[in-house]
């Protein structure tokens, strides 16, 4: 098999894991599913990525599962680079909702983490979390002060209501299905942290 075949090979594997946590979640995932849903001979998971843990961390470090800094920024580093910090990390919270309900696979595997721990769901988890200190690197935010606390909490509730909106349709009297309740939402974080910067 030529290099261009394996690499279309891998490619399919890795558009099977999403396409199979986002339509059934990661129960569906096993290497059977996979390979069938990738229309393929399940050997060719254990040749080319040594088996489903491994094929699991090529898929998370796609961005199809984790957006990219500049995603997350609305494409303009250089705009976002010159706002004061609390804005900055106001327009990456914001970005990372939006980046996130473009990607029902992701939600489902950070859903799935909150009801099981396995080596599956914690290759996912080490992989959020290495992007996730890289972010903040980006970002220039220093563990444990003030700015990065609320950007870990604002993120973190940003996230939890964009898993919540694939089946609920309200938060505290917010539509979290709406283009409008999420403009809420991006509002009140805005507001959050600009108010460190006052305080």
């Amino acid at each position: 098999m030529s290099e261009r075949d394996r690499k279309q090979t891998e490619g399919l594997l890795i558009d099977a894991v999403a396409k199979l946590l986002a339509e059934k979640g990661f129960a569906a995932l096993g290497i059977n599913a996979i390979a069938r849903r990738a229309g393929v001979d399940k050997v060719l998971i254990y040749r080319y990525f040594g088996g489903l843990p491994q094929l699991l961390e090529a898929f998370a470090r796609t961005p199809e599962y984790w957006s990219s800094y500049e995603e997350m920024a609305g494409g303009d580093l250089t705009s976002l680079n010159e706002l004061p910090v609390p804005k900055r990390l106001a327009t990456i919270v914001n970005g990372m909702g939006k980046a996130f309900r473009k990607r029902p696979m992701s939600l489902e595997a950070m859903a799935w983490e909150t009801v099981e721990s396995n080596k599956l769901t914690r290759i996912l988890a080490e992989a959020r979390e290495h992007s996730g200190k890289r972010l903040l690197s980006q970002l220039g935010i220093e563990p444990g002060n003030d700015e990065y606390m609320a950007f870990a909490l604002l993120s973190a509730g940003v996230l939890y209501l964009s898993m919540l909106a694939r089946h609920e349709e309200h938060w505290a009297g917010i539509p979290i299905q709406s283009p409008q309740g999420w403009k809420q939402i991006e509002q009140g974080v805005s507001r959050m942290l600009n108010a460190i910067d006052k305080g």
